[in-house]
């Protein structure tokens, strides 16, 4: 899962890896501003519904072209 807080006006890049107030999900560099007791700027759903369907088309797309790159190389080593 992807961290749910902004950064400046983005979303945070990093991958989120602990669950903090109920269900929000933080990286290091948030869960350590968050324990100082700073304030976080939490994202909307839609922004964190879009993040994670952009990834996982760039995850299918991905795998797509490894089997493309795959295929090739089996059928044309001699």
């Amino acid at each position: 899962m992807i961290c749910q807080a902004m950064e400046g006006k983005r979303l945070c890049t990093y991958d989120g890896i602990r669950t903090v107030k109920g269900n929000k999900r933080l990286c290091i560099l948030h869960i350590d501003t968050y324990y100082r007791g700073e304030q976080i700027k939490w994202a909307p759903k839609r922004l964190l519904s879009y993040e994670i369907e952009r990834r996982a088309l760039a995850a299918a797309e991905r795998s797509r072209i490894n089997r493309l790159n795959e295929d090739y190389y089996v059928h044309n080593i001699r």
